[in-house]
């Protein structure tokens, strides 16, 4: 506590000068705590879109990824829900946009997924044809003039409530929109209510979409290669069963027995292998060895081989 006593009218003339600078000095004050805040949540903001990059680039299944993509988008940006859905053709080659991924932290609800028509009446739909993103401050506030429009049914059956709503296209390389990022209902950290998506935290989310894209294509193709070697693999051991029809089933017999003991390592009693443990890469790669074992009869003459 400060006293003043003033002995003349030019004393007493100061107090405003002295109460605006007061004033002036709080303002700043508050400015320079405010900006501080401001940068710490910056820092964290990128520390955790680095922590997603990292994780994407695992090697994980695709559902896994997916579920990785859209719970690690939803943390930082608050979010209730979201949904993610891919462009992918169908028998005859032609897209459709199927519905592969919804989160909800209010409502628990059983999720089916669901092939829907590539078309622009809905808001993904909209977003997925067109590739240009919707930020949406309130759903149930939608002209009816516009090309796309909320689906109720949602928030009727589970007694929900969406508000705010930013859909993403995520694009590959090429710029070609093959899936869409959905998030709804933005929570502020301060109070808990549910608030537009602003531009900063959109940005975010636009960099998630598209390191989402590469991770989803690269996901892909190397389940695409697995498939194939595969493939390689039964054929070839097929045309060596074939010119040894005598060892029918033996190669298939061989891996079997193989992947069995080396699954039952661990739990031998032997101190020397208690603590290995394999993922299903090794696993797979074990496997592979003990089928193509015998890949060396390919070369062998047919009279020597069957003497």
């Amino acid at each position: 506590r400060v006293d003043f006593v003033f002995s003349s009218k030019a004393e007493t003339s100061l107090v405003p000068q002295v109460l605006d600078h007061a004033l002036s000095f709080w303002h700043r004050n508050r400015k320079i705590q405010d900006l501080g805040h401001d940068v710490a949540m910056r820092r964290q903001r990128m520390h955790q879109l680095n922590e997603i990059s990292i994780a994407l680039t695992g090697q994980m299944s695709q559902q896994e990824l997916l579920r990785t993509i859209l719970s690690e988008a939803r943390r930082i940006a608050h979010c209730e829900a979201g949904s993610l859905f891919l462009i992918e053709p169908d028998e005859d080659e032609r897209e459709a946009l199927v519905f592969k991924l919804a989160q909800n932290d209010i409502v628990e609800f059983p999720f089916v997924e669901t092939r829907l028509e590539l078309s622009s009446g809905s808001i993904a739909g909209y977003v997925a044809v067109t590739g240009k993103e919707l930020n949406i401050k309130d759903v149930y506030r939608l002209s009816d003039q516009l090309p796309y429009h909320f689906n109720h049914s949602f928030d009727e059956k589970n007694g929900y409530r969406t508000q705010s709503v930013l859909t993403l296209p995520m694009r590959d390389y090429r710029g070609r929109v093959v899936g869409i990022l959905q998030f709804l209902n933005r929570v502020s950290v301060e109070d808990g209510v549910v608030v537009p998506f602003e531009e900063e935290i959109a940005e975010i989310l636009r960099a998630i979409a598209s390191q989402a894209a590469m991770s989803v294509q690269k996901n892909a193709l190397i389940e695409d290669i697995n498939r194939l070697f595969e493939s390689f693999v039964q054929a070839s051991v097929k045309t060596i069963e074939q010119r040894d029809p005598s060892m029918s089933g033996h190669s298939f017999r061989v891996a079997e027995t193989t992947v069995d003991l080396l699954r039952a390592l661990p739990e031998s009693g032997n101190a020397r292998f208690s603590r290995m443990t394999f993922t299903p890469e090794h696993i797979r790669e074990v496997r592979y060895a003990a089928l193509l074992h015998d890949f060396g009869k390919i070369g062998v003459p047919e009279a020597v081989l069957v003497k």
